[in-house]
């Protein structure tokens, strides 16, 4: 846990302060998606403070929490996109805020659908390809 421990704190030393959310400052902009932001970070940090408490990193968790409660989003995918982000709510998330938010995101999820055949694709990343 102590290796853990300093692990996530080199990776949330990579974050910034945007709005009061914490998200990873990429250089030249802000990245809160699950593959390569703040959101990831979140998951495994979650994942931490269920075995150690005290450390002073609930703090964190909670402002990762804020960033993934924003709505919009470009990319529906799992690693860069709403849907990573709605996973992350399902599993870090906390209280009626986080709720609503996941609420939201299940509601948006059809705004990435594309009608492709008789059923729906949902664009992959970059929204190059689609995913059935």
């Amino acid at each position: 846990l102590d290796l853990a421990e300093r692990a996530l704190r080199h990776d949330l030393a990579q974050c910034a302060d945007v709005d009061g959310s914490l998200q990873v400052d990429d250089g030249w902009r802000s990245v809160l998606y699950l593959g390569t932001g703040s959101t990831g970070i979140g998951l495994a940090l979650a994942a931490f403070l269920k075995h150690r408490t005290g450390t002073g990193l609930g703090e964190a968790l909670a402002s990762i929490r804020l960033a993934a409660r924003g709505q919009f989003t470009v990319f529906p995918g799992l690693l860069d996109g709403r849907a990573g982000l709605l996973y992350f709510l399902t599993a870090a998330g906390h209280g009626a805020d986080d709720a609503a938010a996941l609420q939201g995101h299940r509601r948006d999820l059809w705004r990435h659908a594309v009608p492709h055949g008789d059923g729906l694709a949902f664009p992959g990343r970059h929204l190059v390809r689609l995913s059935m």
